[in-house]
């Protein structure tokens, strides 16, 4: 408490007490509510062991669990939960939905941890939403996008493409890490399994993507590579994401296009150029090869199905041929 003095024109002095933190001056949510919960939460070691950027992300999706914060948590249930998904995912799509799912689980297993619930009320619920599957990006789209987005949407457009790069390492990038005589970029990968350790990654600058970069360079205006158009470091992921889905709406793109899409169209340009599972990981970053072999193995049957339909063609010319000569 911060205590002020004042002493009045009659010689008596009176005392009046404040609270020295704005923030303990802030309205307590009830003991057990979801509200008292979240900030339990956010001053645990789990949430101080996440990255910077992760948290920024989970904040984005725990605003939305704070519609309940007044509910004691007993009460919270499933249904309530999975509702909210629902709005999410028309609102903002189904990967906001699938995180929101994902960051409630966390806090609500933390509210099991510290005996507030019985158990978690999405024990059990399948997390992905849609199943998983990304809006596929075109090379024509990418194109049109990257010749028509402003100038800071255009560039992630461009970098996300050539270099397969996850949203939050795309933001992250920073001009030091960009070798301009090597021609390569290096970063660490923000996301992997917990427990796997990550290594430096080192990739080669394509062609095209080097004359852009060094146009950016010379013009720079931030040690981030990407900005927006105030010329800063982009604020977060979700912010990025929001501003690029309204952009791919001006411009008349498909709803549902996404940067991590761009990643995806990357990686299975790699693997159309005939490029190994193991190959395609060195670019990507992945510590299993789950991922990639969707992709390979999509690209793989397209071709074998090509290859079958075009000796069918074969056999049926030869055919015709063999007809014409009897005739």
């Amino acid at each position: 408490m911060k205590t002020v003095r004042h002493v009045l024109a009659d010689g008596t002095v009176r005392e009046y007490r404040y609270v020295r933190d704005k923030k303990l001056a802030k309205k307590r949510y009830p003991e057990d509510s979801v509200g008292a919960v979240i900030e339990a939460y956010q001053r645990s070691a789990d949430w101080l062991s996440r990255k910077e950027l992760t948290r920024a992300n989970y904040k984005t999706y725990i605003r939305d669990l704070e519609r309940f914060r007044d509910l004691p948590i007993t009460k919270l249930t499933r249904s309530m939960l999975l509702s909210m998904r629902d709005l999410i995912a028309e609102k903002r799509g189904p990967g906001a939905a699938t995180v929101f799912l994902r960051v409630c689980s966390v806090v609500m297993n933390f509210g099991v941890e510290r005996e507030k619930i019985v158990f978690n009320p999405l024990a059990g619920v399948r997390k992905k939403i849609g199943g998983g599957h990304l809006l596929a990006w075109s090379e024509a789209q990418a194109v049109v996008a990257a010749n028509v987005l402003p100038e800071p949407l255009r560039k992630v457009v461009l970098l996300a493409r050539y270099t397969g790069m996850r949203r939050g390492d795309l933001i992250a990038l920073r001009w030091s890490q960009y070798d301009l005589a090597g021609r390569t970029l290096r970063f660490v990968p923000s996301k992997g399994r917990a427990g796997v350790h990550r290594d430096e990654l080192l990739l080669p600058v394509h062609p095209e993507l080097k004359s852009e970069l060094d146009v950016w360079l010379r013009d720079k205006c931030s040690e981030h590579v990407l900005t927006d158009r105030f010329g800063k470091a982009w604020k977060n992921g979700p912010f990025l994401s929001k501003t690029f889905a309204n952009g791919l709406q001006k411009i008349g793109l498909p709803a549902g296009l996404n940067v991590h899409g761009l990643r995806k169209l990357s990686l299975t340009a790699l693997a159309e150029a005939g490029c190994s599972a193991h190959q395609i990981a060195a670019v990507s970053g992945h510590t299993t090869l789950d991922m990639i072999e969707l992709y390979t193995r999509s690209v793989n049957q397209q071709k074998l199905a090509r290859e079958a339909f075009d000796r069918l063609e074969n056999v049926g010319r030869k055919t015709d041929e063999a007809e014409k000569k009897i005739a």
